[in-house]
């Protein structure tokens, strides 16, 4: 599936204010040997895409990172 046919997700009122309530999350991953990561995150609502944007610093490069993309 592109990115193009995966839906608008639907937050509810309540989601969205607890959404805007912090900056700061928490991301669990799981490496190839099966162990999980779990490590902060910062993140925002992206209201114009019904998505949660997840940065940090240097993120291409993070364990995080190649554990989503694989």
């Amino acid at each position: 599936m592109s990115r193009q046919e995966i839906p608008m997700a639907t937050f509810t009122e309540g989601e969205i204010s607890y959404l805007r309530s912090g900056r700061l999350g928490r991301l669990a991953t799981v490496g190839r040997d099966g162990i999980p990561h779990v490590t902060p995150v910062g993140f925002s609502h992206n209201a114009g895409l019904g998505t949660i944007d997840v940065g940090g610093r240097d993120l291409a490069n993070t364990k995080k990172f190649r554990d989503v993309a694989r």
